[in-house]
Formats: C-alpha cells, structure tokens, sequence
C-alpha cells in the first residue's frame, strides 16, 4: 500500500513539473510581430540616445563666449572681406567694409584665438562703425597709437604722422622673439591743411621693391620693433610735396633715405627717392 502511494505522489510531481514546462515554453514563444516590434523599438530607443548625445555638449569643441576688456581708441582697417560680426561671430554686415575706414575701438578681448597656428593668433575686438556696433578680427584692426611727427611750417601747413598698433601677434611679445612676419606698422598721416587723416598708399618703383616684408601691405610703414627702427629726422615742405628724411636702424647697421609724399586724387602717395648704404655702428 506504501508502494502505491509513492508512486501515486511520483506521478502527481511529474506532472506539474510537465504542465509548468509546457506553460513556460507556451510563454516564451514569440511571434514573427512581436520580433519586427522588438526591433522597431530598439532602434527608435538606439536612435533616441543618439539624439539625446548630440544634444549633449562636447567638452573638446564647446566654445566659451568671448570675455572683452575696456580697451579705447581710433584704428585704421587694412585687408580685403572685412566683416563686422555679432559676439556669437555671426556676419551682421554683409558687405565688406571698406580697407581705410576709421572705427572706433571700445573692447579688446582677454584671450588670443586662432593658436593653431600661433603667429595668425589674434584678438577680437568690439567696435563702433558707422551706427553699427559689432566684433571685428583684430588682424584687420591697427590703433591709432604712438605720434612721431608733429610739425608745422611758415605757411601754416600743418603735418602729423602716427605709429599703429596690431592686435595679431608681432615679431616680439610678452616672452620674447617669436619669429611672426606677417603682421604690419602703417603709419596714419593727418594733413589738416588738406582735410586729410588716412593711410599713405606707396608707389611701388625699383628703389622701393618689395625687399621686404614688412613692405608687403601697400601702405607706407615705419618700424619700430626689435628687428629694426625707422625714425623721420627731418620734414621738408616744398611746392610739390613733403620730403621726409629717415634713418633706418638694424641691429648694429644704419642707413638713410628720403621719401617724397605727393598729395593727389584726395590722397596721400609716397615715394622713395634714394637709399644709401647700409653702415656699421661705431661704439
């Protein structure tokens, strides 16, 4: 009787054991539906995540805004596709603005952009143009700065010559050397007998060349940098035009020229007459 009882309670295991198989394998059978839904949504969840990623910003390509500095002053502009921008550097004026126009500058910015490449590094700066207030590149940009002449003759004509500053990166900066050419020194003249304050466009001849390139922007330039200086010692006014006589120092070499400054078309021209020989400094 004990034997037939255990028998009877073995069978009665087995088959729950059996309906739970079954039940289970009925459960866990799936519909060809239910794999093409399956897939659908893992690939709108996957699609989902990716947007979501994107939306996320990248700590290697965010931009932080630009932070300015109170920096005041008149600059010159000097270059081709000048565009005068928002602070997000959006173009707010579409056209280009004219080589030669005046701005006035109201903020340099604290960082240098643009360090790829370290010499066509450069500071953006918020000026006033016109009724436009914008953000320009500042290696179109040369201030107003040092002035280096400031005479008058018998008959009241009245000549002042002024030294720019570049807001890229020059020969020397903060450290030293840096070995960068292709920043500019134009000099702003301002004739008050003419009603003139610009640029001097330079007459290109064989005396004058382009020997180098610190000549390259088509404006007359006088150095002043740790590769050399040029210093105007004397100012000669004649019916023609102004002469100006110079001394060109480098290193421990000088030598002298003249220029002749013609005014003509509402413009100032200048001229090289002659160069002598370069000469060594005797200490």
């Amino acid at each position: 009787m004990k034997r037939i009882y255990l028998l009877f309670a073995s069978l009665l295991v087995l088959s729950c054991n059996t309906s739970e198989s079954k039940i289970n394998n009925e459960k866990k059978e799936i519909t060809p539906k239910e794999i093409k839904d399956t897939l659908i949504d893992n690939k709108e969840n996957e699609k989902l995540e990716i947007e979501k990623e994107k939306e996320k910003p990248s700590e290697n390509n965010s931009i932080s805004p630009i932070s300015f500095s109170s920096e005041k002053g008149t600059a010159v502009l000097i270059g081709e596709s000048i565009k005068l921008l928002n602070e997000n550097l959006e173009i707010i004026d579409s056209l280009n603005l004219k080589q030669g126009s005046f701005v006035n500058i109201i903020a340099k910015s604290d960082s240098l952009y643009n360090k790829k490449e370290y010499c066509d590094a450069f500071n953006y700066l918020k000026v006033n143009f016109m009724l436009k207030k914008g953000v320009l590149d500042g290696r179109f940009v040369y201030k107003i700065d040092e002035k280096i002449v400031d005479t008058i003759d018998s008959k009241n004509k009245k000549l002042k010559l002024f030294r720019t500053k570049y807001y890229g990166i020059g020969f020397v900066d903060d450290d030293g050397l840096t070995l960068c050419f292709k920043y500019r020194q134009p000099v702003v003249l301002k004739d008050e007998s003419k009603g003139f304050f610009g640029l001097v466009e330079v007459e290109e001849d064989i005396i004058s060349g382009k020997e180098s390139e610190f000549k390259s922007a088509g404006f007359l330039q006088l150095n002043q940098d740790d590769v050399g200086q040029e210093k105007v010692e004397n100012v000669i006014f004649t019916e023609d035009g102004i002469i100006l006589k110079i001394k060109s120092s480098m290193h421990d070499s000088y030598m002298f020229f003249d220029l002749f400054l013609r005014y003509e078309n509402g413009k100032y021209i200048a001229k090289y007459l002659n160069k002598s020989e370069w000469k060594r400094i005797e200490y």
